[in-house]
């Protein structure tokens, strides 16, 4: 990999690779942070924890120039967050007519919860939770930002 050095640490020697131990950090961190917010639960810490990994490279400055993210500089495209749902959020997708049994009756959206973008089976896409399975979806998916299944709802009246 280009501009990318790799360097064997005794056992118990990790702090003297500190940048490296400071990106682990940072992405624990963001994991921990995304999880408790969406309060999706922790089994799904690594398709939560590749997200954070992306949302990382849209904000973080490059090592190898500090005017770029990380993003940027291996894209060669600003990053625009905004376009990035929030893990959790509800989602939905459109389902073809071949996916579907009954393509007359069967509902055409399959909707779940969010859990990030994400590697799964060599296809990379948006990894959505549908009853107790995850779908990977790279296409024709809606978000609604405001509506987080996971997180309890006050229906007091007050």
């Amino acid at each position: 990999m280009k501009g990318v050095n790799h360097v064997n640490v005794p056992r118990g020697e990790h702090h003297s690779i500190g940048v490296a131990e400071k990106a682990i950090q940072d992405l624990s961190n963001m994991m921990r942070c995304m999880l408790a917010d969406s309060n999706i639960p922790n089994i799904y810490w690594d398709f939560v924890v590749e997200h954070a990994t992306l949302v990382n490279s849209m904000i973080s400055p490059a090592i190898c120039d500090k005017t770029k993210t990380i993003f940027e500089a291996v894209w060669d495209v600003i990053p625009n967050i905004d376009l990035v749902p929030p893990v959790g959020c509800f989602c939905a997708r459109l389902m073809d007519n071949s996916a579907r049994a009954d393509w007359k009756l069967d509902p055409k959206n399959q909707s779940g919860v969010f859990l990030g973008f994400d590697h799964r089976r060599n296809i990379y896409g948006a990894q959505i939770l549908v009853d107790k399975s995850i779908i990977t979806a790279k296409h024709q998916i809606s978000y609604d930002i405001e509506l987080f299944p996971f997180q309890q709802r006050d229906n007091s009246n007050d």
